[in-house]
Formats: structure tokens, C-alpha cells, sequence
């Protein structure tokens, strides 16, 4: 057991030379160091290594050293000797640290390793928490540490724990989160979930991508570590929304592909809700693709369908409408809610050239397939009010499904735009659907087509325009509003139009 040298009254004297305004008169030390017992003179010599180290004395110090102080072995010897030094050295902000006390430092970490190196940091951690610290004096600790032990030593795992845990359950110290954040080294050695969940949960929401793009490293690392999802699913579920897509690439790559099949319908949710917020990149599709067919691939996957909203239900962003098609080709029916219809068709425009044709036929047949029961139960009731068999509407009977749908499309789409064009209304015998869809509504003067209109002119690009001319072959009314609408494109038919409208139409689309 080690005597304490405050204590021993024979060695009072020696102690207040040591410590008198940090031992200037080296005289009056040695002197007092030579009055003491012999057996008391190695803790006499380490009371002066310590008090050297509180002001940096490198006259203490050599005197030290002079006297005998076998630095290596004491510090060696002593862990506690070795915590105070590289304490009071990296803790107390003062002047810069000076060679001989930085390589004394080295030393006892040399000699104890990892675990004064974590105490040390732990103990560093502490001096944050005191109250009268600033924050501008803790960064600059964390800067004089880097100084002393070298980013390197820093780099051990144990260290960015204990940092950033320190500085993540203290409200008050979220500025020294943001700047331990944009140390590589610290984020480039961070592997515990519990302490990067920690981080992001001590921002404000709107700050969490921010700091997840800080935390890149350490989260590819981490994901790529999962190795039961059921263990890191609250880890996945809280980091995947603000997920980079190297860190979807991780996880899909690392844990997704090895693991087993995705079982866990939020964690689905949560993964492709991540890439429906991202600009569409090819190098993000196979993503999309394998999330898709690993969840699918699970046998719970069809039981659980009504619970995979995400998915189930189109959105108005690209990721959304590839996932959308990618399941209806593979049979699972997907929905549009219909205040989004106008949205998704402006996507659909937008991203026409990004989109695979197999997506935009698989979505077109989508929209479609939304729209044919409001269409039939129109065409049904509008058949029923024009009885007469010449109608044009009764030649549609021999059409088969997917025609049919197409034909009361163009057709819906022609009396919408004769219903803009005009000022005063359009008749029920030129607009029939219209009519019989007002009768299935409360508002009969209302306009239930209105939300369908986008809708009705984008599937319209994709119908071929002879078969829009053969749905009233005879009607060159039809045809001539039709193309001059813009409803029919084909060139070829413009020999349908009077001498004047076709010269209108020819400098329209030329631009003029």
C-alpha cells in the first residue's frame, strides 16, 4: 500500500517547498528533499514529477530527473501515476504541451495500453461535463489530446464511444457533437449502434440527414456488421430514413443478400420510403430491385400485402411508380389514391426518358385499371340513355377489356375538352359519359371528370390514333376537334381538316 506523503509530517516541509508557487526555488526543494528519510525520497521525487506536470516546470522536471526519478519504471509501475500525468496534461487547457511532458505521456501509454488510453479519454469526456467549461475549451482539449497522443491512438474504437456519448445525452453540448461529427477519425472508428442512435436522437428531426451524412463512415460499417435483424431493427428503422445510398448499398449488399429475406414490413416501409425520397440514379435501381424481391420472396409476403402501404399505394415520385409496376407485372394490385393523380402524371412526364418502357406500359395499365370501374358504370348508365343501337357508344360492346378501356378514355378525354372549350356548357348528347357520370354523383352539375383530365390525356399517348379516329369512323366533327386539340398527333390526318384549320394546325406545330 502506498503512504501518502501529505501525511508524514516529516515530510511537510518538503511538500510546501514542492508546491510554493510551483516549486521556482529549487534550492529550497532539494534542500527539503535531502532532509527527508531515504525511504521517503522515491515518493518526494514522484509528488515533484506530478507538480511539474501542473505547470509544465521543466526545470521541476529535470531536477526530478537529477535526483534519480527512473521515469520509465515509476510510471511503469504506478497505472494511477500514469492517469494523473496524462490527465493533467490533455485535461487543463494552458499553454502548449511541451516535448519532454508529451513523450512522458507516450510513455505511459506505451506501457499501459488500451486501458489508460480509454481512461484517459473517459476522464477527458468528464472535464466537458463541468458546468463552468465552455464549449470552445472543450473542443480545444479534444484538439491538445490529438496533439499529445496522435490522431492514430485516437482512432480506437473505445474512444469515439465514449466521446460521443458524452456529448449526446448533454443538451448543452450539441455544438461539440456537430464537431466531434466532422472528425474523420473519430466517425471513421465508431462501431457501436446504441451510441450512433444516441447521436442522431439528440438532434431536431430536420438535422438528423445532416448528421447521418457525417456519420456515412461509421454507419456502412455498422451496417454492414448486422448480422440479426431482429436484434438491429430498431437500429435500422431509426438510421434507414436518413440513409445514403452507400449505406443502402451496405445494407442491401452486406446484410439483406446474406441474412435472410426481409420479414419485417416496417423495415420494408421504412428502406423503400428512403429511396422515394431520392433523385432517380441508376446506380440506385438495383437497390430498389433487390429490397422488392427480397421481401417479396418471403412467405409471408402475400399474407402481410394489405400492410405494405408504401408500396400497395402509388406515390407521386419516380421510385414509387418503378416499385408500383415492378409489383402489378409480378400480379399484386397496386392502388393511387386520387388526390395523387395529377401529381404521379406530372412525374410520368417528367421523367419519361428515365423510366424503362416496361414501367411506363406496366403504369399506364395501372392507371387504367383505376379508372374502369367509374368508366363502366358511365359507359353502362350512358348506353342506357341513348338507346338507339346506331349510337356510337353501343359499337364499343364488341371490344374486348383492355380496348374498351382505352375507347371510353378517348372518349372521356374528348368531352372534357369540348367542356373547357366552351362557354356555356356542353349538351348531354355531346358529352354522354359526362352526363351519365353526373347521375352517379350528389352534385348532377358538377364536373366528375375533372381530377381525370391529366390523367385522360396521358393515357391518350400512349393509344394509337387511328384506333382514336375508328371510335366514330363517320364524325369528321369529331376527328377535326380531336386533332386540333391536340388529342390526335398523326400527321396523316390532317387531310380531315378544313384548308384554314389545317394551316392553323401546321403552324402550331411548327411553333409560329
Amino acid at each position: 500500500m502506498q503512504i501518502d506523503l501529505e501525511k508524514v509530517p516529516v515530510a511537510e516541509a518538503f511538500i510546501a517547498a514542492v508546491r510554493k508557487f510551483y516549486a521556482t526555488d529549487l534550492e529550497s526543494v532539494d534542500a527539503e528533499f535531502i532532509a527527508l528519510p531515504r525511504d521517503l525520497q522515491p515518493l518526494a521525487l514522484r509528488e515533484a514529477l506530478v507538480m511539474s506536470f501542473i505547470s509544465q516546470n521543466e526545470a521541476m522536471l529535470e531536477w526530478s530527473l537529477s535526483r534519480g526519478l527512473d521515469v520509465d519504471a515509476t510510471i511503469g509501475a504506478d497505472y494511477g501515476l500514469a492517469l494523473e500525468l496524462s490527465d493533467r496534461l490533455i485535461s487543463r487547457l494552458g499553454s502548449d504541451p511541451k516535448p519532454q511532458f508529451v513523450d512522458l505521456v507516450r510513455l505511459a501509454m506505451e506501457k499501459h495500453g488500451d486501458e489508460l488510453l480509454t481512461d484517459t479519454v473517459t476522464s477527458m469526456a468528464l472535464s466537458f461535463s463541468n458546468k463552468d467549461d465552455k464549449i470552445d475549451q472543450a473542443k480545444g482539449i479534444l484538439t491538445r489530446c490529438e496533439l499529445i497522443l496522435g490522431k492514430s491512438a485516437l482512432s480506437h474504437p473505445d474512444c469515439a464511444r465514449i466521446l460521443f456519448n458524452a456529448v449526446s445525452q448533454r443538451s448543452d453540448h450539441r455544438s461539440l457533437l456537430w464537431d466531434f461529427a466532422r472528425r474523420d477519425y473519430l466517425v471513421g472508428s465508431l462501431r457501436c449502434e446504441r451510441t450512433i442512435l444516441d447521436a442522431l436522437r439528440a438532434v431536431d428531426f430536420k438535422e438528423k440527414s445532416n448528421l447521418a451524412e457525417l456519420f456515412e463512415p461509421a454507419l456502412i460499417k455498422a451496417v454492414s456488421s448486422v448480422h440479426d435483424l431482429d436484434l438491429s431493427e430498431n437500429f435500422l428503422l431509426e438510421t434507414m430514413p436518413h440513409a445514403s445510398t452507400k449505406i443502402l448499398q451496405a445494407f442491401v449488399v452486406n446484410v439483406l443478400e446474406k441474412v435472410r429475406p426481409l420479414r419485417h414490413h416496417k423495415l420494408a416501409d421504412v428502406l423503400i420510403h428512403r429511396l422515394n425520397n431520392k433523385q432517380l440514379d441508376h446506380v440506385t435501381e438495383p437497390l430498389q430491385d433487390k429490397i422488392l424481391d427480397r421481401l417479396m420472396k418471403h412467405p409471408t409476403f402475400t399474407e402481410l400485402w394489405s400492410s405494405y402501404g408504401v408500396v400497395r399505394i402509388v406515390n407521386s415520385n419516380p421510385w414509387s411508380i418503378r416499385a408500383a409496376a415492378k409489383l402489378s407485372a409480378l400480379g399484386h394490385h397496386v392502388s393511387v389514391a386520387s388526390y395523387s393523380f395529377d401529381e404521379i402524371v406530372k412525374v410520368l412526364d417528367a421523367n419519361q426518358a428515365e423510366l424503362a418502357p416496361d414501367v411506363l406500359r406496366e403504369m399506364r395499365d395501372i392507371l387504367k385499371d383505376e379508372l374502369q370501374m367509374d368508366l363502366k358504370k358511365a359507359f353502362k348508365t350512358a348506353k342506357r340513355d341513348n338507346p338507339d343501337p346506331s349510337h356510337y357508344l353501343h359499337k364499343l360492346d364488341d371490344l374486348p377489356g383492355s380496348k374498351l378501356i382505352d375507347a371510353l378514355v378517348c372518349l372521356c378525354a374528348h368531352e372534357q375538352m369540348l367542356l373547357d372549350q366552351s362557354k356555356r356548357g356542353v349538351e348531354d348528347w355531346d358529352a354522354p359519359l359526362l352526363a351519365a357520370a353526373r347521375k352517379n354523383v350528389r352534385n348532377p352539375s358538377g364536373n366528375p371528370h375533372h381530377s381525370m383530365k391529366p390523367v385522360f390525356r396521358y393515357l391518350m399517348k400512349g393509344i394509337d390514333d387511328q384506333f382514336k379516329i375508328d371510335l366514330r369512323p363517320k364524325d369528321k366533327k369529331y376527328a377535326r376537334a380531336m386533332i386540333m386539340g391536340g388529342l390526335i398527333t398523326d400527321s396523316r390526318f390532317y387531310s380531315l381538316l378544313t384548308a384554314k384549320d389545317r394551316e392553323s394546325k401546321l403552324g402550331t406545330d411548327l411553333g409560329l
